[in-house]
C-alpha cells in the first residue's frame, strides 16, 4: 500500500513538472486534471470546459522541425539510415538511456512522465526474459494471443537490428561506444514506448 501511494505520488509529481514546463511556452492550453473522483474513480478530468472547446493545445515549436525536402540528398556513404516513426521515437528513448549521461533529451520533463517499465505488463517482456517463471507464464497463451504476440516480436527484432546499426555505425554513436552503454532491457523500454506512443494508442494488433 505504502509502494502504491509513493508511485501515485511520484505520478502526480512527475505530471505537474510537465504542466509547470509546459506552461512556461506561449499558447501551451489545458482545461485537463489529473485527480481522485469518488464517483469515477482516479484519472485525467476536464473542467470549465465551454462547448467544442479544445481540451488543451501544446505550441508548434516544441516540435523539431522537419528536413527541408530541398535539402540536397547525402551521399551513399554518408546516408544515415530512413528510420520509422516508431524507430526514431525508440532511438530518441534509447540515447537518454546511456550510461554516460551524453544524450539527455531537451524533453526529459515530459520523458520523466511516460511508462517507466512494462514488466510484467506486458507479455514481449515474459518472452524476452531469462527468468523460468515469465517463460513458462508465456507458454501458457492461447494461440490467438500467441500470434499478435509473435508479430509484435517480429516487429520488435527487426526494428532492434536496424537501432543496433545505426548505433553502431552512424556517428557520434560509433566513437562514442553507445551501444555498449544502453542496457538491453533500456531498449525494449524505449521501443515498446515508441510503437505504443507513435499512434497515441497501442498498435500491437
Amino acid at each position: 500500500m505504502v509502494d502504491a501511494q509513493r508511485s501515485l505520488a511520484v505520478v502526480d509529481s512527475n505530471a505537474k513538472a510537465l504542466l509547470d514546463w509546459l506552461s512556461t511556452f506561449k499558447g501551451f492550453y489545458n482545461k485537463l486534471e489529473l485527480q481522485d473522483a469518488d464517483a469515477a474513480g482516479r484519472g485525467l478530468f476536464a473542467y470549465g470546459k465551454a462547448l467544442n472547446s479544445p481540451l488543451n493545445s501544446i505550441p508548434l515549436e516544441l516540435f523539431p522541425a522537419l528536413a527541408s525536402s530541398d535539402s540536397p540528398p547525402q551521399s551513399p556513404s554518408s546516408a544515415v539510415p530512413r528510420l520509422t516513426t516508431t524507430q526514431l521515437l525508440a532511438l530518441h528513448l534509447a540515447l537518454t538511456h546511456d550510461a554516460r549521461g551524453r544524450h539527455r533529451s531537451e524533453w526529459q520533463i515530459f520523458l520523466d512522465s511516460i511508462e517507466t517499465d512494462f514488466t510484467p505488463w506486458h507479455p514481449l517482456t515474459w518472452s524476452l526474459s531469462k527468468d523460468d517463471f515469465w517463460q513458462t507464464l508465456e507458454s501458457r497463451l492461447s494461440r490467438s494471443v500467441r500470434v499478435k504476440i509473435d508479430a509484435v516480436r517480429r516487429r520488435y527484432d527487426a526494428d532492434l537490428a536496424v537501432l543496433k546499426r545505426v548505433l553502431t555505425t552512424v556517428e557520434p554513436f560509433k566513437s562514442q561506444g553507445v551501444i555498449d552503454a544502453i542496457p538491453e532491457n533500456a531498449l525494449l523500454w524505449a521501443w515498446l514506448n515508441g510503437e505504443y506512443k507513435r499512434d497515441g494508442h497501442s498498435n500491437a494488433q
